[in-house]
């Protein structure tokens, strides 16, 4: 599309000399390397812009994410608790020729791409308070439920596997290569059709 436009564009300029092409051309060649770290960033910018939009759409190229197993707080939007993994996403790098967008938040990449995490077993204090003449584990946030406790023990949490469903954010879909393909047209029609 873009090697048409061109082509349209000489055919209305086909005055020109082939020197003066050749200088045009070079113009041409100069503006798109000055624009090239610009261009980039628009892109990054924009990629950015549309994987942060995947938290308010709730899914990754048309498909929903898995909801919670466990919903604690009804209408909380999946993968969004304090909205640190979402503003997280930003431009990482930029060569001469390319861009990088990304994030550094440690548990990104086990919920972008799903897997697994292993739990090794660990020790832990256990807090019961007494309800009906049997124990029950006490919560201890507050003073008030802190004073409720009658009995403090050990135990062992036994080591377990969790598996985390993929819920992608980050990566290519078709529409944002259309989306950024559009934005590349325009930028590079604003050079070479000045």
């Amino acid at each position: 599309m873009i090697v048409y436009d061109f082509f349209d564009w000489y055919e209305n300029k086909s005055e020109m000399t082939p020197e003066e092409l050749i200088e045009r051309l070079r113009e041409m060649e100069a503006a798109a390397g000055r624009a090239m770290p610009h261009l980039l960033w628009e892109i990054g910018t924009h990629a950015v812009t549309y994987s942060k939009g995947n938290f308010r759409r709730q899914g990754f190229a048309g498909v929903p994410w898995a909801k919670r197993k466990k919903d604690k707080t009804p209408g909380r939007g999946t993968l969004i608790k304090s909205g640190h993994l979402r503003s997280s996403i930003h431009i990482t790098g930029t060569t001469d020729d390319s861009v990088s967008v990304g994030t550094d938040v440690p548990y990104a990449r086990i919920h972008n791409e799903g897997g697994e995490i292993n739990h090794p077993s660990r020790a832990v204090i256990l807090s019961y308070q007494k309800k009906g003449g049997k124990l029950k584990l006490g919560k201890t946030k507050t003073e008030s439920q802190q004073r409720k406790i009658t009995e403090i023990r050990r135990g062992t949490v036994p080591a377990y596997t969790q598996r985390m469903p993929k819920r992608q954010f980050l990566g290519n879909t078709a529409e944002l290569h259309g989306q950024l393909k559009r934005l590349i047209k325009r930028e590079l029609q604003q050079i070479f059709h000045s």
